[in-house]
């Protein structure tokens, strides 16, 4: 018997048992012992206690991000391994100033992600400065690929969390999202016979320089 929308259902109980098994080493490593029934509801519980009264998406990644911030700071992580989920953070604030209306989470689907890659790839036309010296925007945009797929990357690792912990449902074709995202194209640029020429009768300042050009000429 095929189960209706499989997929989905097996990333939700991935999920759930990915909790309950963090919830456990994280008691065992406090601890240095096995949690008892009762102890584990209540970490459960604890962790899914997030402000279910605000689906505004905003509110909601300021409490994934604020618990990133609090157990990296009691590991052996540097403080630039926060960096990158702030920058999501600016990105999504930014994307938010742009629509000009909150982000909700019953928003979240394949079109909605498209249209936040799309806008960090689009260089901001009126950034004159960042929004921490006062301007309306944190970043001009205009990221590359590379850079885009590791904030989706996180987002998406975001909203598995938040399916964990809310009615949020995370779907398989939002979960594989990263994979539509393709690389830049890469530029093959070709020089016809006057400009090779025109190249090979130059003579840059440095030896170095003069080297590459007559190995490559």
């Amino acid at each position: 018997t095929r189960v209706h929308d499989y997929a989905s259902k097996q990333i939700t109980i991935d999920s759930y048992l990915s909790k309950a098994l963090r919830i456990y080493q994280d008691f065992l490593i406090q601890n240095n012992a096995k949690p008892s029934v009762s102890q584990f509801k209540k970490m459960w519980y604890d962790s899914t206690r997030i402000n279910n009264s605000s689906n505004h998406l905003l509110d909601l990644y300021r409490i994934y991000f604020n618990k990133k911030q609090i157990k990296f700071e009691r590991s052996d992580f540097s403080s630039n391994s926060i960096k990158d989920y702030r920058n999501l953070l600016y990105y999504l604030e930014d994307f938010e100033t742009s629509m000009n209306m909150p982000i909700t989470i019953e928003e979240i689907d394949v079109e909605w992600m498209h249209k936040f890659v799309k806008f960090m790839q689009t260089k901001r036309s009126n950034f004159t400065t960042s929004r921490k010296n006062g301007g309306k925007y944190w970043s001009k945009g205009e990221l590359a690929s590379k850079t885009i797929k590791k904030r989706i990357g996180l987002l998406i690792s975001f909203l598995h969390w938040l399916s964990e912990n809310s009615s949020f449902t995370l779907t398989a074709e939002l979960s594989n999202f990263n994979k539509s995202i393709k690389d830049s194209e890469t530029v093959k640029v070709t020089l016809n016979k006057r400009e090779i020429h025109q190249l090979y009768q130059f003579q840059f300042k440095s030896f170095k320089e003069n080297f590459i050009k007559d190995v490559f000429v």
